[in-house]
């Protein structure tokens, strides 16, 4: 990527101009080869474009996912090991990279400051994130704040904790991605902004989720107003390691104003934005416990262009970061597990068609940014001919019908399929039903009816669907997604080793409502006209079709999708007691029954409450909402508990 300079103020007068190459990386826990290989080729990159400060993102050389994995002190040394590697390839400029470091029996995240082959110095996180999917304080201590000590590392004696760096007469101060969103006065850039730093560096590890980048470049522009002058901020790429997906998007502001947004959601390894920003005149520091100094440090004062500066803070809409986040999430998905594609259960109805249009668009989407052989050598793939060739081979779609479904779900299943180009079987497993049926009955010696055994006749149906298709997976070496959504882990409305069979449910985070929104405004967009079967998919009122001679939708079995998903974000994002909840829906809904509405709130609790155990067992999914009900990494519930009364 060639270098995107910055506007230069004329005033106050400019003495110095520095280069920075702000990188990105998609690393992989305990993958140390390739994560010293992507390291490598960001810093040769960076070092290309003449850089005179190369920053990395947070945990940026081990990934941030290790999970219980830091409990590990063979971790610790594959760490110092990487870095002897990596460190002989700093040259004169300053590098900074992250890590786990353990000092004095606790383990810390740290940002090193790198130069002439050696670390000079080690910042210690302050503030650990511990809200939603962070459980930092479960690892590593928070460093306290303005403790300085001398710690060592491969070989040398060098200072941890809270300090200033001083190169070419300029001071840098470094936050660690959530030091940035504490109180003021517990931040770096509030508590040592009296030694004047002229640049702010943020090292971030921020996952994605709706409207956070622009929640980010306000963040952003608002620090590098606080400090007046720039603050930089750095973040992770990619699905690292399962459940969160790192979108990118590095930001530069100066005195409040935004000057710099790198690309997000990007397929590659690594990505390098080089961006040049003036550095206004300071009188340099006299010695200090606080200052690190690094004193054959010099700026190369690469000339630039001046671009317009950026004035507003927004982004991708809503449903096109959710498209973008999804796609990159099912590329790691692949890349990362070496498997050989996805295999879907196609009913015709919302969940499934829009897994399918994902995986459609990740590979349309990855083959124009990495070009197909890139695209192909990135998942592990063989060569091909065309873009039709790939998707056959990296999709199956499988259609099962029984006795109750719908031709019209049957027909529109095989349409989508055609207009993706997948691999789709259409098979009916009516008699596998039956067997089951007469083995069941016989054995038990009752004669089975739906007025009696509404819930196993249901519940059969579907898992009888399982088998076939974990086959198709196994023989193919291929993932098996799970269909499941939120709003129905949320309430139990799903078969256990049925809908919710498969390696993984990337969608599960994303309420049904949102589902259906996101395929009308797909069907709206220039993309959705690959997919002239939308039109008719989203016609049809979501139903399980598993009850015979009768109509059965999804809604009249439990409540509209709109008031599912409001109560999804009243009870288990707002934690509102039962009380407040029907005082608000009352408000938002006024011009429903009152007794309707109590009604779902009391079904929406019971189902809740009652369904935790299915929600344990649920595949892992992608976090794509600011909540989730995955109970390993967002929201924890008893499995059995009383009524509340």
């Amino acid at each position: 990527m060639r270098p995107n300079p910055l506007l230069i103020p004329t005033e106050p007068p400019v003495s110095t101009v520095c280069r920075l190459a702000l990188v990105s990386v998609n690393q992989t826990p305990l993958a140390w080869r390739e994560n010293e290989r992507n390291i490598l080729q960001a810093l040769s990159e960076a070092q290309q474009q003449v850089a005179d400060i190369i920053i990395f993102p947070e945990m940026s050389v081990t990934g941030y996912g290790l999970e219980d994995i830091l409990f590990y002190p063979q971790l610790l040394e594959n760490v110092e090991n990487l870095l002897r590697n990596i460190l002989p390839q700093v040259g004169n400029q300053v590098v900074c990279l992250g890590f786990p470091f353990q000092f004095e029996g606790k383990l810390y995240n740290v940002a090193a400051v790198c130069f002439q082959g050696k670390i000079k110095g080690l910042m210690a996180k302050r503030t650990l994130a511990n809200t939603g999917v962070y459980y930092e304080p479960r690892w590593f201590t928070p460093w306290p704040k303005g403790e300085r000590k001398k710690c060592h590392i491969l070989g040398e004696d060098i200072v941890i904790g809270d300090w200033i760096l001083q190169i070419d007469g300029y001071r840098i101060g470094i936050e660690i991605c959530e030091d940035a969103w504490a109180n003021i006065e517990s931040r770096p850039i509030s508590y040592l902004s009296t030694l004047k730093p002229s640049l702010w560096i943020n090292m971030s590890g921020s996952h994605f989720s709706p409207r956070k980048f622009l929640t980010r470049q306000q963040m952003v522009a608002g620090s590098s107003r606080y400090c007046n002058g720039t603050y930089v901020y750095v973040n992770l790429l990619g699905n690292e390691s399962g459940r969160l997906i790192f979108d990118g998007g590095n930001l530069v502001a100066q005195d409040g104003i935004l000057k710099h947004k790198g690309s997000r959601f990007n397929f590659q390894t690594s990505v390098v934005d080089s961006v040049d920003v003036a550095l206004p005149e300071r009188q340099p520091l006299k010695k200090s416990a606080k200052v690190i100094h690094i004193t054959d440090f010099h700026f190369k004062q690469a000339k630039g262009f001046a671009p317009k500066p950026i004035t507003n803070f927004e982004g991708e809409s809503i449903y096109e970061e959710m498209t973008y986040a999804v796609a990159l999430g099912l590329f790691n998905l692949l890349s990362k597990t070496k498997q050989k594609g996805f295999v879907i259960s196609l009913s015709g109805g919302i969940d499934s068609s829009a897994l399918l249009i994902f995986c459609h668009f990740m590979i349309m989407h990855g083959c124009n940014l990495l070009g197909m052989a890139g695209f192909c050598k990135a998942i592990s793939h063989r060569p091909v001919g065309s873009l039709k060739e790939l998707t056959q081979s990296l999709i199956t779609t499988i259609f099962q019908a029984t006795e109750n479904s719908s031709p019209t779900s049957q027909q529109l299943a095989a349409a989508l399929a055609e207009e993706v180009k997948s691999t789709h079987f259409d098979w009916n497993i009516s008699k596998i039903v039956e067997m089951y049926h007469d083995l069941v009955a016989q054995a038990m010696g009752i004669q089975l009816n739906w007025n009696e055994h509404d819930i196993a006749l249901q519940n059969i149906q579907a898992r009888v669907r399982s088998p076939g298709v974990w086959m198709v997976a196994n023989l193919k070496g291929a993932l098996l997604l799970s269909t499941s959504n939120r709003s129905e882990a949320a309430v139990g409305y799903c078969t256990m080793d049925g809908d919710t069979s498969g390696v993984f449910a990337p969608l599960a985070g994303v309420s049904k409502q949102r589902l259906i929104r996101w395929l009308g405004w797909l069907q709206s967009h220039e993309w959705g006209r690959a997919y002239p079967s939308l039109k008719e998919i989203l016609r049809q009122r979501p139903s399980a079709q598993l009850r015979p001679g009768l109509e059965q939708f999804d809604e009249d079995d439990l409540m509209p999708y709109e008031i599912l998903e409001w109560l999804e974000e009243h009870v288990l994002l707002h934690h509102y007691s039962p009380i407040i909840v029907k005082e608000k829906i009352q408000e938002d809904f006024m011009a429903l029954p009152h007794e309707q509405l109590m009604g779902w709130v009391d079904t929406f609790y019971k189902l809740w409450r009652t369904s935790q155990w299915k929600r344990e067992r649920l595949a892992p999914a992608f976090h794509l909402d600011t909540f989730s009900v995955d109970p390993k990494t967002y929201l924890r519930f008893p499995i059995f508990s009383g009524s509340g009364e």
